[in-house]
């Protein structure tokens, strides 16, 4: 039985205990408001792993991958759109090396949030775009070896258009959940 196999039965065993608020707990740790989280995975791996490896020691069954905002859109801000791939390889590894280590079962999902900055504003992408850069995303976690993608969002998939992408990933093969965020 391969490891999304066992996921599957495990989900359907009931409720499991994930991590959260990885943002939060960065911007603790002295990382400012304004930084790239998703550039720490490539200038502060220590600290992305350090962070997954305490969330399994409490106890996470699944932990999500620094990725939240890795992808070209939201990366283009900072000049850094062409490392989609790189950044989402390397921090499914950084999760997967932790869970390891850990010695625990545990498993690790690709967080995928919004393609727009965190404003709250719709982009309204045309929908070859918007797939294309989920895609680009999917394609970095699936190299770093994921069980499947985490849509860390605000608001449900819409029921006609999909200007974030929500729906991407499913129509892709690539099996998802919808992860509701508190509106404020």
């Amino acid at each position: 039985m391969n490891e999304r196999d066992r996921f599957r039965l495990r989900l359907a065993a009931g409720p499991l205990v994930a991590d959260g608020a990885m943002g939060t707990l960065l911007y603790s740790r002295g990382v400012p408001q304004r930084a790239n989280l998703d550039d720490l995975i490539a200038s502060r791996p220590e600290l992305i792993t350090a962070i997954h490896r305490e969330y399994l020691d409490a106890g996470a069954e699944l932990i999500e991958t620094a990725t939240f905002g890795a992808n070209r859109v939201r990366l283009a801000a900072f000049g850094m759109g062409d490392r989609v791939a790189t950044l989402n390889r390397r921090g499914a590894q950084l999760a997967r090396e932790a869970r390891d280590v850990s010695g625990r079962e545990a498993w690790v999902a690709g967080s995928i949030g919004p393609l727009g900055a965190p404003n709250y504003e719709l982009l309204h992408l045309p929908d070859s775009e918007v797939r294309a850069a989920v895609r680009e995303q999917l394609d970095g976690l699936l190299e770093g070896e994921f069980v499947g993608p985490l849509l860390d969002i605000s608001s449900p998939p819409e029921p006609v258009g999909d200007p974030d992408g929500l729906h991407a990933p499913h129509t892709m093969g690539c099996p998802s959940r919808w992860i509701p965020r508190p509106t404020r």
